[in-house]
Parts: C-alpha cells; sequence; structure tokens
C-alpha cells in the first residue's frame, strides 16, 4: 500500500493509500463538484475517521461506515444548524445535542432521526425545560 493519485471517469480524484485498486487507508477524494472528504477509506468506501465537506455548507467530522455517517461525529448543516453526537446510518439516533439557528437547542435523546425520549430544551434566552418527547411532541417533566 503506497500513496498514489487516481483519476476516475466521473472526474472524481483520489490521493491516497489503495489496495487492490481501490482507496484503503489514509487518503482524499475530490468529486467533480468540489466535494472533499479527507480520512480513512476501506475497500473503496469511506470507513473510519474523516472529514467531508460539500461545496453547499455542509459539513461532516467524526466517523464513517461504508459511506455514511455512523458513530459520534458532528455535523453542521448550511442553514447553520449544527448536531453534535452519535450517528446510525446517516441518521441522528442514540445521545445527542442539536442546536438551532437560533440558539435554541435540544440535549438528550434522538431515534432514527428524529427528537424522541428524555432531555432538555434550553430557549435562545437560556432558559432550561427538561421534559421528553413522545411521538414528535414534547412533554415537559
Amino acid at each position: 500500500m503506497g500513496n498514489q493519485t487516481i483519476r476516475l471517469d466521473n472526474g472524481t480524484e483520489y490521493s491516497g493509500e489503495l489496495k487492490d485498486n481501490q482507496p484503503h487507508g489514509q487518503g482524499s477524494l475530490v468529486d467533480a463538484n468540489g466535494n472533499r472528504y479527507e480520512g480513512e477509506f476501506r475497500e473503496g468506501k469511506m470507513d473510519g475517521q474523516g472529514t467531508l465537506t460539500q461545496i453547499d455548507g455542509l459539513a461532516y467530522s467524526g466517523e464513517f461506515k461504508e459511506n455514511m455517517f455512523h458513530g459520534k461525529g458532528c455535523l453542521t448543516q448550511p442553514n447553520n444548524c449544527r448536531y453534535e453526537g452519535e450517528f446510525v446510518n446517516n441518521r441522528f439516533h442514540g445521545l445527542g445535542r442539536l442546536v438551532q439557528a437560533d440558539g435554541s437547542k435540544w440535549e438528550g435523546e434522538f431515534n432514527q432521526g428524529e427528537i424522541s425520549g428524555l432531555g432538555t430544551i434550553t430557549m435562545p434566552n437560556g432558559q432550561e425545560l427538561p421534559g421528553r418527547f413522545v411521538k414528535g411532541k414534547f412533554e415537559p417533566t
């Protein structure tokens, strides 16, 4: 496994370690649109620690598994919403903190991309409301 640069027909360029002519190990990939990934690859897929930066403003830094956000990470969306916590198959899942553009946040449990379970809402003025989300509805405790 040595460092090499390969260019694919679709305009994607990869620089880094290869195994069996596929990205494997440390490397960086830039697609034809300018989206960039730097980090670990396994059998041609983003897998392990890495950072993805897209031209639309989306940025993710954390763990990947088979090209998906999976494990602990931080996602910043173009609308300035930010999520830090656990992911499973590209979805917020487990414990995390979601901060909205207005400064309000939810710190607690997520289930398959949805706020669900115990946690605390913090309003933009700093007021904290502990409670739980059940079927999309907040119940203060």
